[in-house]
C-alpha cells in the first residue's frame, strides 16, 4: 500500500499549478471482529478500510476531499483528479484561515512494527478454552494498521503496526436484583496465551467472590483501591482537557492544578508516543516526540499543544492533534506489588472498573460515576463479599492528591477498544492506586 500510493501522490503533486500545494493522508486497516456471548462465536467478521485524504492548498486557503480506494491505479487517479479539480473551484471561494498549520518541512518518519496479529482461529480456541463454563461477553478486533502522510514539498511519514485488543465480561445469573460481572480488557501487538489464561484466572477468583451476600455499604468516605482500568477511566474522562486550548479556554478539569494546586509528588503523567500504539505523527504531518511530561511530581508541567493552538496562542506545538487529548498516556508506578494490594488496602472497597464516569464540577475538578463490575469490600485483606452499584463524587485534588497513599508497582497496559470508524490506536499504561477515603454518596 506504500508503494502504491508514493506512486498515486508523485502523479498527483506533478499536477499542482502555481503557488498550489497539497497533503495526502492515508489511513488503512485490515481488521477481524468476533463477538463471543455465553463463551461462544455470535458474530465472527473481516474489514478493510483505505481512505484517502486531499487537501488542497493555496496561501491560508485549504479544502479536503475525503476518499475510499480500490486499489485499482487507473480507477483511483480518476478519483484523484477529479477530487483536484473539484478543490480548485472550491478554494477561491473559501474564506482564509488565520491558523492553517501543515508540515512542508522538517524530517520523514517511518515506523514499521514486525510483529504480527493472531489468527482468528488461534483467539477463538484461546479465549473459549480459558472461559471454560462461564457465562462470557466479549468482543475482539485485531489487525494491521497503517497510516501516512505525504507533502507535495518532499515530506513522507509511513507508520506501520499490529495491534488487538479484547474486550470481556464474565456473568452471574441476576439476584436480588443486582447483575454481578466481572470485566476484562487485554490488548497488545502479539499475541499472548499465557497472559490471556492468567487475567481469566484472576476474573475467575473476582466472580468467586461474587457469589457472596451482598454488602450494603452507607454513603461516606471509605478506604479504597481502585485497579488500573478504573484508573483509565478517570484518566480517559480528564485527560481531554490537558490540552492548551482547554486550559487556556479554562474549560479544564485540571484548573486547579493550572493555579498552583499539586497533587501528590507520587502521582506523574507523561504522554508516552514512544511505548504506546499510536503514530508518531499526526494527519497535519508533524512529528510528535517521543515523551511530553505533563505531571511531574503532582505538578502541572507540561500541556499537549496542537500545530493551531502554538499559532493562535503563541506556544510551542509538541505533535499533539486537533483534539489535543492524549493518546499513549503512561503513568509512573509505585512500591505496592500486586500480590500485598488487599493487605494494603486492609480494609476497605476493592473498585475493578468504573461505569458512566463524567464531569459534576468543572471548575473544581470534581467527576462522578458508578461502580460496576466486582466492587468488593475487603476487611484485613481478606475479600468478605460483594457491593451493590454505587455512585462517587470526588475531586482529583482529593483522589490523586489528599487521599492518594500508594501506587502499584507495575503499570498496567489498558488498549482503547473505541472502533467507532477506525480502531483507536489510543492506550494507557497504568498502575493500580490506593486512596486513603474515596467518597460515595448514594
Amino acid at each position: 500500500m506504500r508503494s502504491y500510493v508514493d506512486d498515486l501522490a508523485s502523479r498527483l503533486f506533478g499536477q499542482l499549478r502555481g503557488a498550489e500545494k497539497a497533503t495526502l493522508y492515508l489511513g488503512r486497516e485490515d481488521s477481524n471482529f468476533i463477538r463471543f456471548n455465553q463463551a461462544k462465536i455470535r458474530q465472527i467478521g473481516e474489514v478493510q478500510q483505505r481512505e484517502l485524504s486531499l487537501r488542497l492548498v493555496v496561501g491560508a486557503r485549504h479544502a479536503t476531499a475525503e476518499l475510499n480506494l480500490s486499489g485499482e491505479a487507473e480507477v483511483d487517479r480518476a478519483t484523484l483528479d477529479q477530487a483536484l479539480g473539484q478543490l480548485r473551484e472550491s478554494l477561491p471561494l473559501l474564506p482564509e484561515d488565520p491558523h492553517l498549520c501543515i508540515a512542508w518541512e522538517g524530517p520523514s518518519v517511518e515506523q514499521v512494527r514486525q510483529a504480527k496479529p493472531p489468527a482468528a482461529a488461534q483467539v477463538v480456541q484461546d479465549l473459549v478454552e480459558a472461559a471454560g463454563d462461564t457465562d462470557l461477553v466479549g468482543y475482539y478486533a485485531g489487525g494491521e494498521v497503517q497510516r501516512g502522510f505525504w507533502g507535495s514539498t518532499g515530506i513522507k511519514h509511513w507508520y506501520s503496526a499490529p495491534s488487538w485488543t479484547l474486550d470481556w465480561s464474565l456473568h452471574l445469573p441476576d439476584r436480588d436484583g443486582e447483575r454481578r460481572a466481572v470485566k476484562a480488557i487485554l490488548g497488545g501487538e502479539a499475541w499472548d496465551s499465557q497472559r490471556l489464561q492468567q487475567r481469566m484466572a484472576t476474573c475467575r477468583r473476582e466472580l468467586a467472590a461474587l457469589e457472596r451476600p451482598l454488602i450494603h455499604l452507607k454513603p461516606g468516605d471509605y478506604r479504597t483501591l481502585l485497579a488500573p482500568d478504573g484508573l483509565a477511566e478517570l484518566l480517559n474522562l480528564a485527560g481531554g482537557s490537558i490540552g492548551a486550548m482547554a486550559l487556556h479556554t479554562r474549560s479544564s478539569l485540571w484548573l486547579r492544578q493550572l493555579n498552583g494546586h499539586a497533587l501528590n509528588p507520587a502521582f506523574s503523567l507523561i504522554e508516552d508516543t514512544e511505548n504506546g500504539f499510536s503514530p508518531p505523527f499526526q494527519s497535519d504531518g508533524f512529528v510528535k516526540p517521543p515523551q511530553v511530561e505533563l505531571l511531574k511530581a503532582g505538578a502541572l508541567v507540561g500541556q499537549l499543544v496542537s500545530p493551531r493552538s502554538a499559532l493562535e496562542l503563541g506556544l510551542t506545538q509538541n505533535g499533539a492533534s486537533e483534539y489535543e487529548s492524549p493518546e499513549s498516556l503512561s503513568m509512573a508506578g509505585g512500591d505496592m506489588k500486586e500480590t500485598e494490594q488487599l493487605q494494603r488496602l486492609d480494609t476497605g472497597i476493592y473498585v475493578s472498573n468504573l461505569w458512566y464516569t463524567n464531569i459534576s464540577d468543572r471548575s473544581a475538578g470534581r467527576v462522578t460515576g458508578l461502580t460496576r463490575f466486582a466492587t468488593l469490600w475487603v476487611e484485613k485483606g481478606e475479600i468478605v463479599g460483594p457491593v451493590p452499584t454505587m455512585r462517587f463524587d470526588d475531586t482529583l485534588g482529593r483522589m490523586w492528591g489528599t487521599e492518594l497513599e500508594a501506587l502499584g508497582a507495575t503499570p498496567e497496559l489498558i488498549p482503547s477498544t473505541d472502533s467507532w470508524g477506525w480502531r483507536s490506536t489510543a492506550s494507557w499504561r497504568l498502575p493500580a492506586l490506593l486512596m486513603k477515603s474515596w467518597r460515595l454518596t448514594l
